[in-house]
């Protein structure tokens, strides 16, 4: 009577706790259910946690519905360590090392132990009393990497002294992002000498709640008896406990810090977003190389055709069709042409190859010409000149027109003394915008000792025709 009564208190206080908070009380902090991750919590961070499952297992010869679960708390301590308490049918404890950041290519690595004194996972796999202190104190190493920014692996190793007399069994982990902070959630792991799966999909809510829903032993709800089918318990072994028993778990987690004052203050998250940020810039300049070494090795094999095509050229030259295939287009944001812009000048040399080509090649329509000589303007780099000399020796008026405006936008001398050459040989109407744009360049004064003069005022230049970018 006292052990029933007491059994459904623990129930009764774990469903009040998952309804508060609760999350991975046998995995990491990331949501897999089943296998510690390299990820610790942030210093001065708590995380509440529990775990509710629905098994069929074999008791006094009948099949009967188990609902195992685990709750707890964890602390993170200097941003490299945490140390946990979790309750099942009785307490246990848990501590992790994390002795390497994730950094580039390299993952994190952390050491750990866990179901200290007693052990969760065998309560949760409805392992019979009498077996469970052989599943207690868990040793492992485990290893995690994080790719594009919503795919996490992780995998790693761990000893049960009591249960495979110091040998090492494998565990993995897969958690894959996929829109509105819903992931898919994936891991196994070895015990009892087989392979144990657990599959589901977990929702998290800015970084601070978490809920998930899955199958535990997943292959066996449609695979037994080397037969396919759907199964609701286990039929081939009538193992003793819930290892080979399909079944369902759901979990909660609620996770925030100890005071409002242990949180990073901004000038700190600051840093850490521009750590990050320079990360990224590293990674990306790793790209960029790569793809032009794939670019020459093309080259190479095409023994430098004249018709040979990089990568990146072939990505300039869809933007550019993008570009133009927008300004047609009555629903185009300006603001997206202007990305879409930036985005091909940071090509660099490989764009600025695309938009002379563009420009010089009579074949190409008109429209694509317009919108070349209106990106170097817009673009203010030198290099553009001599291109746009040979545009004004045109007989399209509209060409003319915008290498003068691009010309007037770029403003180097060299542009400008272009301008003054080109002047007597325009119509008249082009004549009188290029004397407006030379009236308003004031020559530069010499600085006198200790005084500044004030800068020059901004050239105006005539809005093109066309559309805007």
């Amino acid at each position: 009577m006292v052990k029933t009564l007491g059994n459904r208190t623990g129930f009764a206080w774990s469903l009040m706790i998952l309804c508060a908070m609760n999350s991975w009380a046998l995995g990491g902090t990331d949501g897999l259910p089943s296998i510690p991750t390299a990820g610790v919590l942030p210093h001065s961070a708590y995380q509440l946690h529990g775990e509710l499952a629905w098994q069929r297992v074999p008791e006094s010869g009948e099949y009967s519905s188990a609902f195992p679960w685990v709750s707890g708390v964890r602390l993170g301590l200097f941003d490299r360590a945490e140390f946990g308490v979790e309750v099942g049918s009785k307490i246990s404890v848990s501590g992790k090392m994390q002795f390497l950041q994730e950094q580039d290519w390299f993952p994190s690595l952390s050491f750990g132990a866990r179901q200290i004194f007693n052990s969760q996972e065998a309560h949760f796999y409805s392992v019979p009393d009498s077996l469970r202190t052989s599943y207690a104190g868990e040793l492992y190493m485990v290893a995690s990497k994080k790719f594009f920014g919503v795919t996490s692996l992780n995998g790693g190793m761990s000893v049960v002294p009591g249960l495979d007399s110091g040998m090492a069994e494998l565990f993995w982990g897969v958690s894959q992002g996929l829109f509105g902070g819903l992931e898919l959630v994936y891991d196994g792991l070895q015990r009892n000498d087989d392979l144990h799966h657990a599959l589901g999909l977990s929702w998290s809510f800015r970084d601070f709640l978490r809920i998930s829903v899955g199958a535990k032993e997943v292959d066996r709800f449609f695979y037994q008896n080397e037969q396919f089918g759907f199964y609701m318990r286990d039929r081939e072994n009538r193992s003793p406990d819930g290892y080979s028993a399909p079944g369902i778990w759901t979990a909660l987690s609620f996770t925030g810090f100890m005071s409002s004052g242990s949180q990073p203050s901004t000038p700190e998250r600051l840093i850490i977003f521009e750590k990050r940020l320079d990360s990224q810039s590293k990674n990306t300049e790793k790209y960029g190389a790569r793809v032009d070494r794939l670019e020459l090795q093309i080259q190479e094999m095409r023994k430098g055709s004249a018709d040979s095509v990089t990568i990146k050229e072939l990505i300039a030259e869809r933007m550019l069709q993008d570009l133009v295939k927008g300004l047609t287009d009555e629903t185009w944001d300006p603001r997206q042409g202007r990305r879409l812009q930036d985005s091909l000048l940071s090509l660099g040399e490989v764009s600025n190859r695309i938009l002379v080509r563009t420009v010089q090649r009579e074949s190409s329509s008109l429209e694509y010409r317009l919108l070349g000589l209106r990106i170097m303007g817009s673009s203010q780099s030198p290099r553009f000149v001599a291109e746009l000399a040979e545009v004004l020796s045109s007989a399209e008026v509209a060409l003319v027109r915008e290498a003068v405006l691009a010309l007037a936008k770029i403003g180097t001398p060299e542009a400008l003394d272009l301008l003054r050459v080109f002047r007597p040989k325009a119509n008249p109407e082009m004549q009188k915008n290029i004397d407006e744009i030379l009236k308003s360049v004031i020559p530069a004064t010499p600085i006198a000792p200790a005084v500044l003069t004030p800068a020059p005022p901004p050239v105006p230049v005539p809005t093109s025709s066309g559309p805007a970018l």
